[in-house]
């Protein structure tokens, strides 16, 4: 979908993706609860993304993936966006190396105040030692005193379990229901979560509702969830870890090939 002439004149005098996608929704008449119920994302993230709160994300992946998402629902160009905030993050991590720079400055400064006083320190001591009068009388040794051995302390047995007193007997039917612990609740649903080893993209479907696209860094770690099913497609396999339903799963291709998954409560189909 081509964006619209009115809204190509206000990208031009913009230099940040956020005001591009609120002028974007607003034209087509749409309120963040509309564009996070379309997107599924909430829309506190929606807000940040408007308003160029971009350190309110947890990584760069997640900013990437949510802006080309949003910015694809809005009929406008991902790359364009995202080609807008790749001076900010460079910036940030020039700022970061400048601040260990002046850290790492900073403690070799005090190691250097302190090691001057040590010196003097360790002078004064060899002079007094080496002025000991030889005529000054060395004093008796102190005989060793026998410290008492402590008995052992007697532990109580721990037990994860919380014992409850027995019922009278021929009073069963009297049992307190509040003093029985209930099952805990059985989860339902898929979960997905990817540790990125290398730089690389994937596109993920949600309940074949929801797509995304995001861009992976070494490093990255997201998980997702769905109620019913999880499509997975990666174009590089090897370049990310992938545990499904909270176990492992290690995918059998070839070098070179694509991956596509589809995960449901029942296992993987690939």
């Amino acid at each position: 979908m081509e964006p619209d002439q009115t809204v190509q004149d206000t990208e031009t005098m913009k230099h940040t993706p956020g005001p591009i996608l609120r002028a974007r929704r607003e034209q087509r008449g749409m309120s963040l609860v509309d564009a996070s119920e379309s997107t599924k994302i909430s829309k506190n993230y929606l807000r940040a993304l408007e308003e160029d709160r971009h350190q309110e994300f947890t990584s760069p992946a997640y900013l990437k993936g949510f802006l080309r998402t949003y910015a694809n629902h809005l009929g406008l160009d991902a790359d364009d966006l995202l080609s807008m905030i790749e001076p900010e993050q460079t910036e940030e991590h020039s700022a970061a190396s400048i601040t260990l720079e002046e850290q790492l400055q900073r403690s070799r400064f005090t190691w250097q105040r302190l090691l001057l006083p040590a010196a003097l320190l360790a002078i004064i001591i060899v002079v007094a030692l080496l002025m000991r009068p030889a005529d000054q009388p060395t004093p008796p040794p102190v005989p060793p005193v026998a410290t008492p051995t402590p008995a052992p302390a007697v532990q109580p047995q721990l037990s994860s379990a919380q014992q409850l007193p027995l019922p009278p007997p021929g009073d069963a039917a009297s049992t307190d229901p509040a003093t029985t612990v209930a099952p805990p609740p059985v989860q339902s649903g898929v979960t997905l979560r990817i540790k990125a080893l290398r730089k690389g993209s994937l596109l993920i479907t949600l309940d074949t509702v929801t797509t995304q696209d995001y861009d992976l860094t070494a490093g990255d770690l997201i998980e997702w969830r769905a109620d019913r099913s999880i499509h997975l497609e990666l174009n590089d396999p090897g370049s990310v870890e992938l545990e499904v339903n909270g176990r492992p799963y290690r995918p059998s291709v070839q070098n070179g090939a694509s991956l596509s998954l589809s995960l449901t409560e029942q296992g993987v189909t690939p």
